[in-house]
């Protein structure tokens, strides 16, 4: 009999602190509520599942966004918070085929667990967002993303926006007073928040 990579899987998952979820960047997730359940994001169907690891199948799959790639919940566990890479761009789409212009290119889906729907969808999450965190005292939600070079703190309660912080991830736009030398220090081209 093969082993269930899956089982497996849970089984690690379940072994971490509760807490320590919380706080990374992650495609799977425990459900702080239940430690039998784990989500996970589909990235390749734009959904995410949300599996009974006891039981070994997936009760639920909920549609979010377009490439979702991590997910994170609420303190008390009654919201999930999921990035979506390409918001409602698909896959397909790109700068050949062209854009139309009216894409939202990054979003964060809120998911309220206990009915397990899509509840309200963040659009103003920045271009290409990919990690997704809420802070250790439950008042903010963190959303890094790739191609605008920010990352976006929400208001947990909210959602409503409450700072943002650039960071430098193109040797293209260095924004002053910052120089070349500030954000390539080792001189390899490539800015060093994005190694």
């Amino acid at each position: 009999m093969r082993p269930n990579p899956l089982l497996s899987l849970a089984a690690l998952l379940l072994a971490a602190p509760a807490l320590a979820q919380h706080a990374q960047t992650t495609a799977v997730a425990v459900d702080p509520n239940d430690p039998r359940v784990v989500w996970a994001t589909n990235r390749d169907n734009d959904s995410v599942s949300r599996v009974d690891t006891l039981a070994g199948v997936t009760t639920d799959e909920i549609v979010v966004g377009v490439r979702p790639r991590t997910i994170a919940f609420s303190p008390d566990g009654s919201r999930a918070f999921v990035a979506n890479m390409r918001g409602d761009v698909p896959v397909d789409v790109n700068f050949l085929t062209p854009f139309s212009g009216n894409e939202v290119r990054g979003s964060v889906s809120v998911i309220d667990t206990a009915s397990r729907t899509v509840v309200q969808t963040l659009t103003d999450v920045g271009v290409e967002p990919y990690g997704v965190a809420v802070a250790p005292n439950g008042k903010y939600l963190a959303v890094s993303a790739i191609r605008s070079g920010t990352i976006r703190f929400y208001d947990l309660a909210t959602l409503g926006l409450v700072a943002e912080h650039a960071y430098p991830a193109d040797m293209d736009v260095i924004q002053a007073p910052l120089t070349i030398a500030d954000v390539d220090s080792d001189r390899d081209g490539i800015p060093d928040l994005a190694d």
